[in-house]
């Protein structure tokens, strides 16, 4: 093959890997995860689905017999996923951040919320549950 044709060819393949590796990751599924706390362990449960960069779903504590929270302002850009949930207790209102990165099966990210007005930061890592 000639170098002219070469080149072009060359730069045709690097703008294909480029558009692929920019296309947004699926975080559609069911979500789930294990924490320990107060010498219990729990499993996490969050069903989400992916329209475009938008996210909803609804995040299943696994207390308080089964208590539901919707999720609220679900975003997905490229490989990254964030969205908050807000749990109400009287007149109180206490809010979660999750920030994460999807890579096939898998989400890593943080969990961020305020305790005594104190923010706390802990990982967090979700496995999807295979149909």
């Amino acid at each position: 093959m000639k170098k002219a044709t070469l080149l072009p060819l060359l730069m045709a393949i690097g703008v294909l890997v480029s558009c692929a590796s920019a296309v947004a990751a699926d975080a559609s599924g069911k979500w789930t995860w294990s924490f320990s706390r107060a010498g219990e362990d729990y499993e996490m449960t969050l069903d989400l689905k992916q329209e475009g960069d938008k996210l909803t779903g609804t995040l299943h504590l696994p207390f308080r017999d089964g208590f539901e929270l919707d999720i609220k302002d679900g975003k997905v850009e490229d490989d990254k996923l964030s969205f908050k949930t807000v749990m109400e207790r009287g007149e109180r209102a206490f809010e979660s951040k999750y920030e994460g990165t999807i890579e096939g099966d898998t989400i890593k990210g943080t969990i961020e919320r305020q305790r005594r007005g104190q923010p706390i930061k802990r990982e967090w890592e979700a496995k999807r549950k295979k149909s």
